[in-house]
């Protein structure tokens, strides 16, 4: 029990403090801060904590592999939200947010059929981005910016809940859902979710598909932090290992955020 709430109050933590940092800048900043390795990093380490290395290791290639899973998700969002915008917006909401975890359900169980292993991740992951990016020109972005106000207690609460409870589920049940489930859960995306949910509430349909466009390229950084695992993870361990892949993902994510500045001023 003394586990699950630790992961759920770091969870909490984090949540909160990206989440407020990327809704007072733009909807973009949060789709680029998604690409961190948050949920991935998270999960992994208490899948290391609680089932051991072996297990972890097993996970990767299919946390590769979710990560199609997510962009199907963010991609049925959209689309949905899109489809149904002219409906009041909490019934666009609702049918937006099951449009994606069905979504995301059935794309994982197409994933579970096919058999995983490293080099096959990768090529489903290329694929997937390849047909995501293709897929959001047909939902062009305008770069509108939230409300800079600050959320109120509960709608925080909201955010952080909805992630703290998704990671201390997946890896508090991996050793009944299996390895699998357990690298695709892992993948869930636990933080863009709430925020998506938050700012459409608040913004109808003009800045959450920042966050979608954003992560849409952020994504190759969750990638790069799997490989690194699996590379790094056997000769360092896994706490050397994490601070030199999260210092990696952090210039990553920088130099991709100026380059997507660039490509939208020109």
């Amino acid at each position: 029990m003394a586990i699950f709430f630790i992961k759920f109050f770091l969870t909490i933590f984090c949540v909160i403090a990206l989440s407020e940092v990327a809704k007072r800048i733009h909807p973009a900043v949060a789709g680029i801060l998604m690409g961190l390795p948050l949920n991935a990093a998270i999960s992994s380490y208490f899948f290391h904590y609680e089932q051991g290395f072996d297990f972890l290791m097993k996970t990767i290639p299919w946390g590769i592999a979710g990560l199609s899973s997510t962009m199907v998700f963010a991609l049925a969002y959209l689309w949905a939200g899109r489809l149904c915008r002219a409906l009041p917006r909490g019934v666009q909401i609702c049918v937006a947010a099951l449009a994606a975890l069905l979504s995301w359900g059935a794309f994982g169980l197409v994933l579970q059929q096919i058999p995983m292993n490293l080099p096959v991740a990768v090529c489903v992951f290329i694929l997937a981005t390849a047909g995501n990016l293709k897929a959001l020109k047909r939902f062009p972005y305008q770069g509108d910016k939230t409300s800079n106000a600050a959320s109120s207690v509960r709608i925080m609460l909201f955010r952080a809940a909805v992630a703290g409870a998704s990671i201390s589920l997946v890896t508090g049940f991996a050793n009944i859902i299996g390895v699998a489930w357990s690298g695709i859960a892992g993948t869930f995306p636990a933080f863009m979710f709430p925020l998506m949910i938050v700012l459409h509430f608040e913004d109808g349909g003009k800045a959450y598909p920042g966050v979608i466009h954003a992560y849409s390229y952020s994504v190759t950084n969750l990638l790069l932090f799997y490989l690194g695992m699996y590379v790094l993870l056997p000769p360092l361990g896994i706490h050397i290992a994490y601070i030199i892949l999260y210092v990696a993902s952090a210039l990553y994510l920088w130099r991709l955020g100026r380059f997507r500045a660039r490509l939208a001023r020109n």
